[in-house]
């Protein structure tokens, strides 16, 4: 999975060129693609970052870090938990904006969000193709969707930008309102990321049948390769925590597209003979914790109140 790198490249900028100019055919690339994890985003450098410092006049204050962070994995909406530590004058102008037009925050949000997977997209171009067809078919929806993870951050789905991007892009029937007041999303997404492609099906009132056979199966479809990055991001953490190796460099790949295909709890079945007992029971443990965990923490999402 490989990050492409080019001689000359500017040294402050960590994002690729805008998401509308990555080739849609796949190219030779030996370096490796950053981790898929939204966590890379809170830690990476960015000129993006810089500007959303300076305009909350953030450069001296001892939270600067906290204060990103939050920002970029929890959206504009997290600034308002901050208050003791921004200036009023700064939180002023940004309430300011917040019943009619973009904020200044919220542009620099969105413009790294979109940085974000124009970079872990790089390899990926049949996605890139799918975004740039919504972007130019349906501008509108396009915009929404990137307005309300700039403004209202990951929600339930800080393991995969892609991910989250893609559903939300794949069905117009997930507003805001769904997303941050309801449990459909959530829903949604407990689905798909917990009995794998065919999940989707929970979508089955929103979207045609046409379109949901058409991403389940066919395993070149956006739906399925977005969560196919998901669960190999998921997996090769998890295996590597547990201390399992990638036996004859297969069996990380085996377990992807089988967990991919049918879910944890079956897809993992497809490595009993290829592990030893010892890993699959802890292996299987695991899974149901972090099933359990994923289930438990199902509430209705609400905004804060600003």
């Amino acid at each position: 999975m490989a990050s492409s790198t080019t001689d000359g490249k500017d040294p402050n900028r960590d994002d690729i060129s805008i998401i509308s100019s990555i080739p849609t055919e796949s190219a030779d690339s030996t370096t490796c693609l950053p981790p898929y994890s939204a966590l890379l985003f809170v830690n990476a450098s960015s000129v993006v970052i810089e500007k959303i410092i300076s305009y909350l006049e953030l450069e001296h204050n001892d939270k600067k870090d906290q204060i990103i962070s939050d920002l970029l994995m929890n959206g504009r909406q997290a600034l308002y938990r901050h208050r003791e530590d921004i200036i009023p004058e700064v939180l002023s102008q940004e309430q300011d904006y917040s019943n009619e037009g973009e904020s200044p925050l919220l542009k620099l949000i969105k413009q790294y969000i979109t940085e974000k997977w124009e970079a872990l997209l790089v390899n990926q171009p049949i996605i890139v193709s799918f975004i740039n067809n919504v972007k130019k078919e349906n501008s509108i929806h396009f915009d929404n969707v990137l307005t309300r993870m700039a403004e209202y951050g990951l929600i339930c789905t800080k393991a995969s930008l892609i991910l989250s991007i893609v559903l939300q892009l794949f069905s117009e029937s997930i507003d805001d309102e769904c997303y941050t007041k309801t449990n459909k999303f959530v829903d949604l997404w407990n689905s798909i990321t917990i009995d794998g492609i065919h999940g989707i099906n929970t979508a089955s009132e929103d979207i045609p049948e046409e379109e949901l056979n058409e991403q389940t199966n066919n395993k070149n479809s956006p739906v399925y390769l977005a969560l196919r990055m998901y669960f190999e991001d998921e997996i090769k953490q998890l295996f590597s925590k547990l201390k399992i190796p990638d036996r004859h460099n297969t069996l990380y790949d085996v377990a992807i597209d089988n967990v991919t295909e049918n879910g944890w709890l079956e897809g993992i079945k497809s490595i009993t003979k290829k592990i030893t007992k010892t890993h699959y029971n802890l292996l299987a443990e695991s899974i149901q914790a972090l099933i359990e965990k994923q289930l438990s923490a199902r509430s209705t999402q609400g905004n804060l109140e600003i």
